[in-house]
């Protein structure tokens, strides 16, 4: 199947923004998730997990190039039910070659999962 669309919510300087619905941890759970940007500076995550127990979410390493620090590896967020957990995210490390950042989630889990861009 497709990767699932999580859309960039971007954050405006000096005004206030309404938070995202987000995208299902399920479907990416599922399908997998991406975010797609040309601009992925100040791009921050937001993840709530609600299944009864620890699930892991995945910024998937990306591709060298464009990621020249890919070799870090993949970031796994380790996450127990109903933790919420902020994950800043950088081109150099998990951008694909195709511009986008591959997002993973442990076959399960549920709740949702939020992109923002900060200080547009």
């Amino acid at each position: 199947m497709a990767r699932a669309k999580i859309t960039i919510t971007d954050i405006t300087k000096n005004a206030e923004t309404s938070a995202a619905a987000g995208t299902s941890l399920a479907t990416i759970a599922t399908d997998g998730g991406y975010i797609d940007s040309s601009d992925t500076q100040g791009l921050l995550l937001r993840i709530v997990q609600t299944f009864a127990g620890a699930k892991v979410i995945t910024a998937v390493a990306g591709d060298n190039p464009p990621a020249l620090c890919a070799g870090q590896g993949d970031l796994d967020v380790s996450m127990a039910q109903n933790d919420v957990s902020f994950v800043a995210l950088e081109s150099a490390r998990f951008a694909q070659s195709d511009g986008k950042i591959n997002i993973d989630a442990e076959a399960g889990t549920t709740g949702t999962i939020e992109c923002y861009r900060v200080g547009v």
